[in-house]
Parts: C-alpha cells; sequence; structure tokens
C-alpha cells in the first residue's frame, strides 16, 4: 500500500461535477419560446473595408446576437462603437423578430448607455395612449473585467473571425 505507483495505477478516476444548466437554456416541453427571446450580445471586429474605387480603407464591426436557447446567431453591421449605431442596429433586429425578454451582455459603454435609451423610450411608450404595452427589457450584464462569463456569445466571435479571415 505505500508504494507509490501501485497506488496510481489502482486510483480509479474521479468524476467532475456539471455545473446546472440555466432554466432559459433549457426549456421544458410546455414553454417552447421564440428564438432570441433570451440572447446574448457582443460585438466583433474591427475589419478594414474601402467604400467605392476609393484607397481610404475604414474599419467596421460587427454586432452579434446569439439566441441562448438554439445556438442560432445573427449578425448586423455597425459602422462605429458607439451608443447610436448600437441603436440602429438593435432596431433593425427587432424590425426582423421579436424583441427579446433578457439581454445578457459585457459591460461595454455602448451597451450600458443603449440599455439607459432604450429602458426610457420603452416607459415613454408605455406611458403613451397607444394602448399597447410593450414588455421591458432586462438586461444581465457580466461582472466587470470578466469576458470568460460570457461564453457562449464570445465563442460565436471567435468562429466569425475565422469565417471571414
Amino acid at each position: 500500500r505505500q508504494c507509490l505507483f501501485c497506488q496510481y495505477v489502482r486510483a480509479k478516476p474521479s468524476l467532475a461535477k456539471e455545473a446546472p444548466i440555466p432554466d432559459f437554456r433549457v426549456p421544458s416541453v410546455s414553454e417552447r419560446l421564440a428564438p432570441f427571446t433570451y440572447c446574448g450580445v457582443d460585438t466583433a471586429g474591427p475589419w478594414l473595408v474601402t467604400r467605392g474605387r476609393g484607397k481610404v480603407q475604414e474599419k467596421r464591426y460587427a454586432l452579434l446576437f446569439c439566441c441562448m436557447q438554439y445556438r442560432a446567431l445573427h449578425v448586423e453591421k455597425l459602422d462605429y462603437l458607439s451608443t447610436e449605431s448600437f441603436l440602429m442596429a438593435f432596431d433593425r433586429f427587432t424590425a426582423r423578430r421579436p424583441a427579446p425578454l433578457c439581454i445578457f451582455s459585457d459591460n461595454a459603454t455602448n451597451f450600458r448607455k443603449g440599455q439607459k435609451v432604450l429602458d426610457e423610450i420603452i416607459a415613454a411608450l408605455n406611458s403613451s395612449e397607444l394602448g399597447v404595452q410593450y414588455p421591458q427589457i432586462r438586461w444581465r450584464f457580466n461582472a466587470p473585467l470578466s469576458p470568460h462569463q460570457g461564453g457562449v456569445w464570445e465563442r460565436q466571435v471567435g468562429i466569425l473571425n475565422v469565417r471571414i479571415f
């Protein structure tokens, strides 16, 4: 029993404990939701592009919406990393798909300010006499300086970078 080599040979591997999967990632049969009801948002880029026949190259970015349930991916073009560009891309996204209930993202300044602006717009629309109640979009931001917490959509950024180049 004292032989170290024999202890290694007789040792049985232990099974790793898996973390529980969040409820929004595994829906039950009765609550199948539309794609992008829960989604992660991130930016990718920059890529240098030329417009027309000019020789001047400009930076362009991509805004990725990653569905948390079905792993679908929606990509929108961003001209700049500003809040206005993010809001225009979000508007194009919601024109094609229903508005998400919950958005997961990192702590980028354009996402932080975009969340505040969207909350103000939805509150103003709900208080008006339109008779339509828009659902409030919940935002869940990662902890500061920890991009590894957004593994689902960060992986999609890596795949997008590989496919373009």
